[in-house]
C-alpha cells in the first residue's frame, strides 16, 4: 500500500484547524462608542475609540480658510498660497496674496491669521515684494522665503538666492524673528 504523504499533510492541517476554531472565543470585544463633538470656536481633536485599534484623532472642519481667503479678497489681493489643511490643523495661519489685477504677478504680500482672524501682514508696505512663498510651518512658527533681486535682474528672474525669515505671533502681534530684507532687493 503506497502511502500519500500530501493526503496526510492536508489531512493533519484540516485537523489542527478544526481543533483551533472548534476552541476559538471572542474576548475583550466591545462594541464602539459614539462620540459627540460639540462646535468649537478653533479646531479640535477628538479621538475615536475602536475596539481593534489606539484612538483615531478626527479634526473638527471649520470656515477659517474661506473667511481668511474673503479678507485677503477685501485687502485688494487674489490669495493663492496657504494650505486649507493647515487652517484645520493650526491655530497661526498664513495666506500669500498678489495684488489683485497684477499684470506681472509681482505684487505679494504675506497675511497672517490667527483662528481665522486676520492679524497683520509681513512688512508695513504691503505689495512690496515681488516673489515670495511659505516655506516651513510648526505650531509656533511660519516661515516665509523672500527671492532677491540684483540690481540688473528682470521680474522673471531673481538671482540673488532667498531670505528666509522666521515669524511668530506672540499673543498681541506678529514678529519677525529674522531681519526681512530691504524693498530694493525685495523688487
Amino acid at each position: 500500500m503506497k502511502i500519500n504523504f500530501k493526503n496526510i499533510l492536508w489531512l493533519s492541517i484540516g485537523i489542527v484547524l478544526g481543533f483551533i476554531v472548534a476552541n476559538f472565543k471572542i474576548t475583550n470585544f466591545q462594541k464602539p462608542k459614539a462620540i459627540t463633538v460639540q462646535p468649537s470656536p478653533s479646531p479640535t481633536i477628538v479621538s475615536v475609540a475602536t475596539p481593534y485599534s489606539t484612538p483615531i484623532p478626527v479634526k473638527v472642519p471649520n470656515n477659517y480658510y474661506a473667511d481668511a481667503v474673503k479678507k485677503v479678497k477685501e485687502l485688494g489681493y487674489d490669495a493663492f498660497g496657504g494650505d486649507k489643511e493647515n487652517f484645520n490643523t493650526y491655530h497661526f495661519n498664513v495666506l500669500i496674496g498678489m495684488c489683485s489685477g497684477s499684470a506681472d504677478g509681482h505684487c505679494m504680500a504675506a497675511f497672517f491669521f490667527y483662528d481665522g482672524k486676520y492679524i497683520g501682514s509681513d512688512i508695513p508696505d504691503i505689495g512690496a515684494s515681488s516673489d515670495i512663498e511659505e516655506s516651513w510651518r510648526d505650531d509656533d512658527t511660519i516661515t516665509i522665503n523672500y527671492f532677491l533681486y540684483k540690481p540688473d535682474d528682470g521680474l522673471c528672474c531673481p538671482t540673488g538666492g532667498a531670505a528666509t525669515v522666521r515669524f511668530q505671533w506672540n499673543g498681541t502681534k506678529v514678529i519677525n524673528l529674522d531681519p526681512i530684507p530691504s524693498a530694493d532687493k525685495r523688487m
